[in-house]
């Protein structure tokens, strides 16, 4: 997850169609088996937007 969110902090125009939080939830819901939304629970990536 942290290089997703590296790439898309680092190179915003490079990386315009990568969706960090949608792969996130993608992992969370089909490996982790878990009901949550990473954007509303928790603070993963803080940045300067």
């Amino acid at each position: 997850m942290g290089l997703n969110y590296l790439a898309k902090i680092l190179h915003p125009d490079l990386f315009s169609g990568l969706d960090p939080e949608a792969i996130h939830q993608e992992y969370i819901i089909g490996f982790q088996i878990l009901d949550c939304d990473p954007t509303n629970h928790g603070v993963f990536v803080r940045s300067e937007e």
